[in-house]
This record gives structure tokens, sequence and C-alpha cells, in this order.
């Protein structure tokens, strides 16, 4: 190999690497466009320069109101327009903000620099609210864990996945894809997932953690896939259903997904009728 493809190829990385960045919501700016780039900024202070390009699958998109220094912890506002809002992590917590992925938009999150594609803690009043598609997802071998859930003082986070809201959490390589509800760090809080009707979560596994303050409601014509390759997913959605923590609306079921395909975990309330149309049959054959 000469010499100067040797310095380009070095230039390049040097290039690759350089490129990658921390980069600050500009809260500046109360509500704005996540695809505007003087909504960024390259570091969270006020001397911070304002960003000439929006985050990239290379740099973590943070969103912290209450620790940029350069603003007050007022509410902050970001709204998803378009199809190509990517970031290798989004990470909010510090403060009250809603991040709002509208109707056929798509933010993706790639986790190509940290196993964890997606963190949402420790704000006061945080809300999502997904009417496109939020995609946590990752090709390689590496794990990625989207965590919601509380830390420090507390505070309530919540994601909503309305009709036509699409959210993922998968590892395609090795199916090895976990949202953790009520898991970040340690304290108080709350965390919150409601799968609205029309709504789809569709996820490689799912964990409820140590936050005492959670729950997972399921309204009817809402759905969360979970893939089973051991059997054990049925009986963890049916402890969790008994414990409270996920709380399925009658008429409304779970995806269970194996290799042979999906097959349906309906919530109690079905499962009652059914037991009570069952003994209806028998009285009637008596």
């Amino acid at each position: 190999m000469s010499k100067k493809l040797i310095s380009l190829v070095l230039v390049l990385a040097i290039a690759g690497i350089a490129s990658a960045a921390d980069m600050y919501w500009n809260s500046d700016v109360a509500e704005g466009a996540w695809n505007v780039a003087s909504n960024w900024k390259l570091g969270n202070t006020a001397t911070s320069p304002v960003s000439t390009n929006v985050p990239l699958t290379s740099d973590q998109a943070w969103v912290r109101p209450s620790l940029n220094g350069f603003i007050s912890a007022g509410p902050v506002t970001i709204n998803v327009t378009s199809t190509d809002a990517v970031t290798c992590r989004l990470n909010m917590n510090s403060g009250q903000m809603t991040l709002n992925i509208q109707t056929d938009a798509v933010l993706t999150n790639s986790g190509t620099l940290l196993a964890t594609g997606y963190q949402f803690y420790n704000t006061s009043g945080g809300v999502v609210n997904v009417d496109g598609t939020l995609i946590n997802e990752r090709g390689d071998a590496t794990q990625i864990t989207v965590k919601i859930g509380g830390a420090g003082g507390g505070g309530s986070q919540t994601i909503n996945i309305n009709d036509g809201g699409v959210m993922t959490v998968k590892q395609t390589a090795l199916n090895n894809g976990i949202f953790a509800i009520g898991t970040t760090q340690t304290g108080a809080g709350s965390a919150y997932v409601n799968i609205n009707s029309g709504g789809l979560l569709d996820v490689d596994s799912y964990t409820f953690g140590a936050l005492v303050t959670k729950k997972m409601t399921i309204d009817h014509t809402g759905l969360m896939k979970v893939l089973d390759t051991t059997g054990a997913v049925r009986t963890q959605i049916n402890n969790d259903i008994t414990a409270g923590n996920i709380a399925p609306a009658a008429g409304s079921f779970l995806a269970v997904w194996t290799t042979g395909g999906y097959t349906y975990v309906p919530e109690p309330a079905t499962v009652a009728l059914l037991g009570l149309g069952s003994l209806m049959l028998l009285r009637r054959k008596r």
C-alpha cells in the first residue's frame, strides 16, 4: 500500500471519528423541529456553538433542559416531522419535555456507538407521543436496550403509542433487544407505557424494573408483540398481568412470536368470558 493511500485512509478514519458528537437540544428554542440544525448545539454551555447539521447516526442526541447550562429549566417540545430523523442514542432527562413523533414521521435510534439506544428518565412530566414510528434497532451482534424510568429526584415518564404509531426495540441479528420499564438508575419517579387503540409495540423482550410505580396499559386494538423462543414469555406476561404491571383493556391482546408464527395471549376478562361460555355450553348439554 502506498504512503499516499495510507495517509488517505488515516485522514478518512480521523474524519469519521471527529464527525461523532454529543449534540444538545438548543433549549433556547421552546418548541421546534428535530431536523433544523440551529435547534441543536455542540455542547451544553452558553458559549457552545450552534450546530450546522442535525444529528447523524454517529451522534448522541441529548435533551437535558435543566442541565444545559445556557437555558432555564422550562418545558421543551421537540417535533419529529420527517422520515430521516436519526441518532445513535436519544437521551432525555433532567427537565420537563415533550417529544412528538408526528404521523408518517420516523425517528431511528441506531445504537451504533452505545448498546443503549434510548434513555428517558429523571424528568418532570416528560412525555413521548408516538403517532409515527420510533425505531430502536441494531443489525449487529450488540444488544440494544431502551430504558424508561426514574432516577434521583424522580418525576413522571410516559410513552404514548397512539393510533397508527409504532415503537420497536429489536436487535435484528440475535433478537437481543430489551425494553426496560421502570429500571433506569435508582430512585423515585414513575414509568408509564400506554399502547392506545391502533398502536403497536414490537420488541424482542421486555422487563419491569425495581421502580415502584410502573405500568403498561394496552387499549382495545392496541398490540404488543414479544419474541418467545423458549415458551417463557407467556408465563411472564400472565405474571405481569396478575401483578398489575400490564393492564390490558377488554378485547385487547398480546402477540407472542415464536419460530412458528404469532400466537395471542388474551387479557383476563376475555379468559373469564371464554370460561363462562364453556360453562353455559356444558349446562346446555346436560
